[in-house]
């Protein structure tokens, strides 16, 4: 239980760091009309870490790669996505709070200045979940029933972020361990129904910030 909460305050220390966290960096980074460039040299010194870590753990997360690290990885896995999830939320939120009622979010960033430099850049979550959505499937067939359940969630939270990039290589995923000829994959059946029932919904949303 320590450790769990432990992790949990990890992630979400993490998830806070990344990011320009200036404001002439955050609109230098955040141009509309340009199409994301993942490439280093556009992502933070904080995100370019977090990435970093997620490249060096990827073996682990492998389905058949069963040791002590396994659940530790797969609650990880679960809070990042989570905290993730939590900050383009709370993004979301201010903007709209902006346009509907403006007085008040001066307000809350007076009380609040951090939240100026919440809004992380489309690059950055471009390559976050460029990052997280592959370990996110493999955790999905983890043998261990606790990772396995951390892979879904974590699917589950990337799709609220980007249902359009987070869904086809889920359906994808998905459809192949159901296909009847794939008898190499009929033991993922169980996991791939259980990922497609809590994700069509979110994954058809055409605008998971409403």
């Amino acid at each position: 239980e320590e450790g769990i909460d432990f992790v949990s305050k990890v992630t979400k220390l993490l998830v806070f760091c990344a990011g320009p966290h200036t404001t002439k960096l955050l609109s230098e980074n955040s141009d509309p009309d340009k199409m994301p460039d993942v490439s280093s040299d556009n992502i933070s010194e904080g995100s370019l870490e977090i990435l970093r870590f997620l490249s060096f753990v990827k073996p682990y997360f492998n389905p058949s790669n069963i040791g002590t690290w396994t659940f530790p990885l797969g609650a990880f896995l679960h809070y990042l996505s989570y905290e993730l999830c939590h900050r383009v939320g709370n993004t979301a939120g201010l903007k709209t709070l902006k346009n509907d009622h403006p007085n008040i979010a001066r307000q809350l960033l007076k009380d609040e200045p951090y939240l100026q430099c919440m809004d992380l850049p489309g690059t950055e979550i471009v390559a976050f979940l460029d990052s997280l959505l592959p370990l996110a499937q493999q955790a999905l067939y983890s043998k261990n029933g606790n990772v396995s359940h951390a892979g879904e969630t974590s699917l589950l939270y990337l799709t609220q972020i980007d249902p359009a990039r987070a869904s086809p290589p889920l359906i994808d995923f998905s459809l192949r361990a159901l296909d009847v000829s794939s008898v190499n994959l009929s033991h993922q059946a169980p996991a791939a129904l259980s990922a497609l029932s809590r994700l069509l919904q979110p994954g058809l949303r055409r605008d998971p910030s409403i």
